[in-house]
């Protein structure tokens, strides 16, 4: 059989919801290791119209019809057509008992051999990698986790090339896509434009030079529309970079892998903590020097994935271990001496706050106060006593700490395991 094409038909209250079990359907394929060569959907009157190449047999058509009957939709059937090397045959199973066959004969034609079209045929993309066929599938699952987040409550034209741009690395959709979403929610002409923070949320990149590549692709694009741009949008663009820094440290799922996020870290941050660092964007005359503030955000994100990491329970998750480069144990203990914020507070008339709770929970588990525990008589847990130890030592040892660190360690000190929430 080949390239055959199912169409699936089903009533749906509006394009949102046709556009989410659209996807399903797709997921569903991929899950099962199904080659999707081609996809589309149409809505008209509350009839959606999801049409599929892809190499079927009818009871797998019947699973999809079941998948959507499930979800309550009215109005489903499905027909499907084998091209079979120029002979053609019809399959139409509806939804009330999913038995109603109709089938036609083959033609009588000479059979010329057909070449199955693929994913990778279909779409252009921008590095080798991504057309790996696990790469692909990889990449479509945490498309799923994306989507489900981000994007389940709004029309698909607001992220459709976001969604190409994850898969492809076409960064110039990317700006296209963005700039025709302006003009759509008819903001001012002064106002509109991309964001790097899709880079570095959705870049399919695999290397360090393929990020930057894609960084400088849209630093162009500012520097040739500069003057377009209104004066006060300057500061919210270079904002939006500085932003996604801390994000880097602990992103499992997302995006370009860990390693790559550690990689773009140090490359902007240094191998050390510097008060004064400026991140660099672009190359040559136009590059951009950019002050960075968010060292404290910096210091909170590594607290928690070094805290979860070590402190949390053998049945918990590790999905912030991978982070656990070693250059960061270096920035964490030369923040903890010169950050001075309101995390390290002992008391908020508002009440504490979610940095607060995660800074006391690692600076009690450095102690090897266990805050998690479930019994009285329940010992002290520590997933790595090596690291455990050279983080308590290199912190009991700090040759200077800040008052409010300073006064936060000597209040944990004396309420022990309750001053993880006491105010």
């Amino acid at each position: 059989m080949s390239e055959d094409t199912l169409s699936l038909y089903f009533d749906c209250v509006s394009k949102a919801d046709a556009d989410e079990f659209y996807t399903g359907i797709e997921e569903l394929l991929l899950a099962r290791d199904e080659e999707l060569w081609t996809s589309q959907l149409r809505f008209k009157d509350k009839q959606a119209i999801t049409t599929l190449g892809v190499g079927l047999e009818s009871e797998l058509a019947e699973e999809l019809l079941r998948y959507l009957i499930k979800k309550g939709l009215s109005n489903v059937f499905a027909e499907l057509y084998f091209d079979t090397a120029g002979e053609t045959q019809f399959l139409a199973i509806r939804n009330d008992s999913l038995k109603e066959f109709k089938r036609r004969p083959p033609r009588k034609k000479v059979k010329t051999p057909t070449k199955k079209k693929t994913a990778s045929a279909k779409v252009e993309v921008s590095y080798p990698h991504m057309l790996d066929p696990a790469w692909q599938k990889a990449r479509r699952n945490n498309w799923e986790q994306i989507v489900w987040r981000e994007f389940s409550d709004s029309p698909k034209y607001e992220w459709k090339h976001i969604e190409k741009y994850y898969f492809t690395g076409d960064v110039k959709s990317l700006i296209e896509g963005e700039i025709k979403l302006g003009n759509k929610w008819k903001l001012p002409k002064g106002k509109i434009h991309p964001l790097f923070s899709e880079i570095f949320n959705y870049s399919p990149a695999a290397t360090l030079d393929q990020f930057l590549a894609e960084i400088e692709h849209m630093h162009d694009w500012f520097i040739t529309h500069e003057s377009s741009i209104d004066d006060d949008r300057w500061v919210y663009i270079k904002s939006d970079i500085v932003s996604q820094i801390p994000s880097l440290i602990s992103r499992p799922g997302i995006g370009f892998d860990d390693l790559l996020a550690n990689e773009i870290f140090f490359y902007f941050m240094g191998g050390s903590y510097d008060s004064n660092k400026y991140i660099t964007i672009g190359k040559g005359d136009d590059a951009w020097e950019i002050s960075f503030t968010g060292f404290e955000e910096i210091l909170w994100q590594l607290m928690r994935s070094f805290g979860c990491y070590l402190y949390n329970s053998a049945e918990e998750d590790l999905k912030y271990a991978s982070i656990l480069d070693t250059r960061y144990l270096d920035y964490l203990v030369e923040m903890l001496s010169f950050v001075d914020g309101d995390m390290y507070v002992t008391r908020n008339p508002s009440g504490l706050k979610a940095k607060q709770f995660v800074t006391r929970r690692f600076l009690l588990g450095i102690s090897e106060v266990n805050v998690r525990k479930r019994s009285k008589t329940e010992s002290f847990y520590c997933r790595d006593n090596k690291l455990h130890e050279c983080l308590r030592d290199r912190i009991i040892n700090l040759p200077s700490r800040p008052s409010g660190l300073d006064n936060l360690l000597k209040f944990l000190e004396k309420h022990g395991e309750n001053g993880y929430k006491k105010n």
